[in-house]
């Protein structure tokens, strides 16, 4: 991600019938995330939280309404404090991004070169194959066209001089005078006798005279023919072979040109002498909503004692059908939120309502003791496990500080008994924030699409929390 798009991802806009406390303890969160980003060397995410930081304290806050309100003076002062030391970090990140841009760059360019000689390899290796498998198949037919070629000559052969396999092959010749009789019926008569003394003896055909000599000759098999160099050659040569005996070759298929997976067990020793040691990356899944600073939402991370200790210190309440609050407050570690403490800030209560009625005590708490806000919990004492008209609308307050917020809701009586939602964005953000309506309860549109249930987004462990009561 190169800086315009980081810079892109810290632009945030205010809405100014907000109170203005709540952009205040955005603003404390935004930069308290920031270093703990930084000290961990994670410079994308604590650049985007920077600079959201300081467009948010030196250019948004001072048009709000409320911003000349005096006893307000003192945080924002501290705001503007820290946008100093903001402003350096950015510097000091910046040159490492683009370096480390440039760097990834360079390594996708490598890669991209390093795929595309693999490709050409396995092309070529692919190529090698196929021209292999070709002229094997040419050898072989090669190969039975010569046996039919000497077999169809020897055929012939013996059709030209009338011979079967039940006549003696010299019964068709005449000796050249009738003195001698020739008796081929035992194996101790010579095959010719003759009363001339010469070593060659002649006889008389129908058309011919020719030496004994020339008559063996003449028995034996034609010689086998030279192999041909190609096999075009070897069809325009031999015209003697009938259609009955032979039939053209198959035209074998033309190769096809695709580049075969090498994982495919029918094609793995296509390429045994080829690697794959950097396929390319596989690109990360998208996610619906963004974290602060660009990203998948971060996990939470619950303790798994937190419930039973908040239902302990809300039970007289419960038992009253009073509701009860409480604040999630935690850190930030490994790019992961850790709730680590239950804050039960001062409040004012109803059977289906629950305010805090002092959040400067809350946000000092937290600032002292180094703790951002992770959410809020708080109890339904006669009422099912939902979120409420009254409660997506506290809830909006605290997923504009953190899109990861969470709200708990426990009801003790009820089946099932605890639920954690969050808003959804979009809709939900955008329709709870932009909602004017008069009365505490009233209907939203898209009811069923403000709030999700986000228990898969949860990490339960085992670590305990502190519980501070601090009314």
């Amino acid at each position: 991600m190169d800086i315009k798009q980081l810079n892109k991802n810290a632009e945030i806009n205010i809405d100014h019938s907000k109170n203005l406390i709540l952009y205040l303890r955005s603003a404390d969160m935004l930069f308290k995330q920031a270093n703990i980003y930084y000290l961990e060397l994670d410079y994308k995410r604590a650049y985007v939280l920077y600079l959201k930081y300081s467009n948010l304290v030196i250019s948004k806050i001072k048009l709000h309404p409320q911003y000349s309100i005096q006893n307000l003076q003192n945080s924002i002062q501290k705001l503007r404090s820290n946008a100093i030391i903001a402003m350096d970090r950015i510097e000091i990140i910046k040159p490492i991004l683009l370096k480390q841009h440039q760097d990834e760059i360079n390594k996708q360019n490598d890669l991209k070169e390093s795929i595309k000689k693999e490709k050409e390899l396995k092309q070529k290796q692919f190529e090698f194959e196929q021209e292999q498998k070709i002229l094997k198949e040419q050898h072989e037919i090669l190969t039975r066209m010569n046996e039919i070629n000497i077999n169809t000559k020897t055929d012939d052969w013996w059709k030209s001089h009338d011979v079967n396999n039940n006549s003696n092959p010299l019964d068709h010749i005449a000796p050249v005078n009738n003195q001698t009789q020739i008796d081929y019926s035992t194996k101790s008569t010579p095959l010719y006798q003759t009363t001339n003394t010469n070593t060659t003896s002649l006889y008389q055909t129908n058309d011919t005279t020719i030496h004994q000599t020339d008559i063996s000759n003449s028995l034996l098999p034609p010689p086998i023919p030279a192999k041909p160099s190609n096999i075009h050659q070897y069809l325009n040569e031999n015209t003697t072979i009938s259609e009955s005996h032979v039939t053209s070759p198959p035209i074998p298929d033309k190769p096809n040109l695709f580049i075969p997976n090498p994982n495919d067990a029918n094609t793995n020793n296509l390429y045994t002498n080829i690697t794959t040691d950097n396929p390319p990356p596989i690109p990360p899944k998208p996610d619906l909503y963004q974290s602060p600073a660009g990203g998948p939402f971060r996990k939470v991370v619950l303790p798994q004692s937190l419930i039973p200790k908040f239902l302990s210190i809300s039970a007289k309440n419960t038992r009253n059908n009073l509701e009860t609050c409480g604040i999630l407050c935690g850190k930030l570690k490994r790019n992961m939120l850790f709730i680590t403490t239950l804050l039960i800030p001062p409040q004012t209560a109803t059977s289906d309502t629950v305010s805090t009625t002092d959040e400067m005590a809350v946000f000092n708490y937290q600032d002292q003791n180094e703790l951002m806000t992770f959410g809020w919990i708080h109890s339904h004492p006669t009422q099912s496990c939902f979120l409420s008209s009254v409660d997506v609308h506290t809830h909006c307050s605290y997923q504009m500080m953190l899109p990861e917020a969470i709200a708990i809701v426990v009801a003790p009586s009820k089946s099932p008994n605890m639920g954690i939602f969050r808003l959804t964005d979009p809709p939900g953000i955008d329709i709870v924030s932009s909602c004017r309506h008069p009365q505490p309860f009233h209907p939203h549109e898209r009811e069923d699409e403000i709030y999700v249930d986000v228990e898969e987004d949860v990490v339960v462990d085992e670590s305990d929390c502190a519980l501070v009561d601090l009314r």
